[in-house]
């Protein structure tokens, strides 16, 4: 098999492959509407302000810390 017949097959492969999956509606759907939403709803989960206070204790003493805002 010389080069331009596997290039040929390769090409003929991929338009074949690429049209049944845009053909399929629910490839299709699962592989373009669901990763958007799942990036809108990261992205509603974990939206907010970003300022977060917590209380750390520090064991055997210490130079206290401040908070420099």
């Amino acid at each position: 098999m010389n080069k331009g017949t596997a290039t040929k097959k390769f090409v003929a492969l991929f338009k074949a492959r690429t049209m049944e999956f845009i053909r399929d509606r629910g490839a299709l759907s699962w592989n373009i509407l669901f990763p958007v939403l799942l990036v809108f709803g990261f992205a509603f989960a974990f939206s907010g302000y970003g300022d977060s206070l917590f209380t750390v204790g520090v064991v055997g003493g210490g130079k206290r810390l401040e908070r420099t805002r």
